[in-house]
């Protein structure tokens, strides 16, 4: 009874997901506000701020700054 709890739980969580914030809410950090992810794309493309400086100023770390501008490149933009 226990495992099907556990599953069912675990159904529940998946489908919340697919209910849940937009594709490109979950595959950013959280940790990174929306205006926050704008802004560090307009810091590197408008005025070719360094990745290091960029971290500073949006409070991250260089690994986020980098999957923000990764993520940006590749996913469609509406």
């Amino acid at each position: 009874m226990l495992r099907r709890d556990t599953r069912d739980a675990t159904c529940l969580e998946v489908g919340r997901l697919r209910a849940g914030p937009p594709l490109l809410e979950l595959i950013m950090a959280p940790h990174l506000s929306p205006e926050l992810r704008k802004k560090t794309i307009i810091w590197r493309s408008e005025q070719g701020r360094d990745v290091s400086d960029i971290a500073r100023l949006a409070g991250c770390s260089n690994f986020t700054v980098y999957e923000v501008l990764r993520l940006h490149r590749l996913l469609p933009r509406s």
